[in-house]
């Protein structure tokens, strides 16, 4: 599990809750660890909360499909100070992109629009939440990992007409009171974690096709990518229907062709449930 947060004052109940320790202090952001958990303090704003999510993968070892959970405050025309919301849709009016983080969660965490902007918001024209770290974070931890994974939580922090100005000690205080349901949320993106690993597809090794034909890394991104695609939809190895291929764009093309003429299946696991879903909790 890694968390992204922008303020110390943010992250000191987490680091408390998690019994994280320093895990790195040197570069431009402080990482913090623990047994299963990461932290980052990525500093205000999108650009260095993109930058945080980057610094955090590469130091954490580079997994790939590992959850991502961006903490925080923001204000919000309506809801009430302390409340806890999970972003159903992310918007960066500065660029006009918006993502969708997929809804993957049992928990019964409100959900809400939230908007990253540059300087703090004072108007709240939109009903929506208000942050200045979101688009940023999700846009660079959903290269990283798959996108249910990723998603972005904040405790309404402000509304129109009260103060900005929040001390050290209030911020944390926010956080800390929705401890719970963080961890909470934190749990659910973890145990869908765990089904994927245990659910992944077999990808054919690239080795006999790196030994067989030269690929360059562009070529070998996309073989990787293909090899993956090929081992959801298939039960067998493509490499037989391979041996006539002349060189590397052969291969390609080949694996393109087939997997283009393949409708997309779902197959059940034993206890029924469809593969690429998480299973339904019983209540």
């Amino acid at each position: 599990m890694n968390l992204v947060v922008a303020l110390r004052a943010e992250a000191e109940p987490l680091i408390e809750y998690f019994q994280l320790e320093t895990g790195s202090a040197r570069g431009l952001f402080t990482v913090y660890r623990g047994e299963s958990v990461w932290l980052v303090i990525s500093g205000v704003g999108r650009v260095l909360a993109g930058a945080a999510v980057a610094h955090l993968h590469l130091v954490s070892g580079g997994e790939v499909d590992v959850p991502w959970l961006n903490v925080g405050i923001a204000g919000h025309r309506q809801l009430s100070i302390g409340n806890l919301l999970l972003a159903s849709r992310i918007v960066e009016p500065a660029t006009g992109r918006s993502w969708y983080p997929p809804y993957t969660l049992d928990s019964t965490v409100q959900r809400s629009e939230l908007v990253t902007v540059d300087q703090p918001e004072r108007d709240f024209p939109r009903c929506s939440a208000y942050d200045m770290e979101a688009s940023g974070f999700y846009a660079m931890a959903s290269r990283c990992s798959t996108s249910e994974l990723v998603q972005s939580l904040k405790v309404v922090s402000d509304n129109p007409g009260t103060t900005l100005d929040l001390s050290h000690q209030q911020i944390s205080q926010l956080i800390a009171d929705q401890l719970e349901s963080i961890a909470t949320v934190a749990g659910e993106l973890t145990g869908i974690c765990r089904w994927h690993e245990k659910n992944r597809p077999t990808t054919p090794s690239l080795d006999r096709y790196l030994g067989q034909w030269h690929f360059t890394v562009t070529q070998r991104r996309r073989l990787t990518g293909l090899l993956r695609r090929w081992a959801v939809l298939n039960n067998n190895d493509p490499w037989a229907g391979l041996t006539e291929c002349r060189g590397s764009v052969d291969v390609l093309q080949h694996l393109e062709w087939h997997l283009e003429q393949q409708p997309i299946r779902f197959s059940q696991d034993q206890d029924g449930t469809l593969l690429g879903e998480p299973p339904v909790q019983e209540p």
